[in-house]
């Protein structure tokens, strides 16, 4: 039985190092397709040279955490949902380029996701309302990330209805120029909020 993929992974795509980045993505998608259905509980991606994961790459609801010791530039559109036990998602190794994007639903319907791990130094840029609603507030970001709270407000028009009020005045303070001024909105939002 199959707990983690790490080995698999590892094995395959150190065969094949001259495929491109596409390429590398649609396989390690098809690869997860044929183990639906299996006991496989952790994904670690080692070696692989993926930086964009794709829509429904993870298919098999068992599994319960992704680690990406690689990195990772953009997170598609419906990546993670489907995994109905999901509780861990961890990026170690931001590369070159610092930034991370979360696009479009790429972690919606996932309640049982505790928490998500980001490593130091990168910008985190989000333009998806769901994953703002459902998992902000779980992620570990470390001190010196960068979060476009700028781009986050302007892409997500919903957030004053989705958001707890300690995140709206966190938002809120980050983005505003002024202090007191993103004070007195987040206590706008916070009342519409209720």
């Amino acid at each position: 039985m199959i707990h983690s993929l790490t080995v698999i992974l590892v094995i395959l795509l150190l065969e094949i190092s001259q495929i491109s980045t596409l390429e590398r993505s649609f396989l390690i998608k098809t690869i997860f397709i044929s183990l639906v259905g299996t006991a496989l509980e952790e994904v670690v991606f080692e070696i692989c040279d993926c930086r964009v994961i794709e829509s429904s790459t993870f298919s098999n609801s068992n599994i319960k955490s992704i680690i990406f010791n690689e990195y990772v530039e953009e997170i598609q559109e419906n990546t993670f949902t489907g995994i109905a036990n999901l509780k861990r998602v961890t990026f170690n190794n931001h590369g070159n380029n610092s930034d991370i994007i979360f696009k479009t639903n790429c972690m919606s319907n996932l309640d049982t996701l505790e928490e998500i791990v980001l490593p130091e130094g990168i910008n985190l840029i989000i333009e998806d309302d769901s994953l703002i609603s459902q998992t902000l507030f779980k992620m570990n970001i470390p001190e010196n990330c960068n979060v476009d709270y700028r781009n986050l407000i302007k892409n997500c028009p919903k957030l004053r209805y989705s958001l707890p009020p300690h995140i709206l005045i966190l938002l809120y303070k980050n983005t505003l120029p002024h202090p007191i001024l993103g004070f007195k909105l987040a206590l706008v939002m916070m009342y519409s909020h209720k």
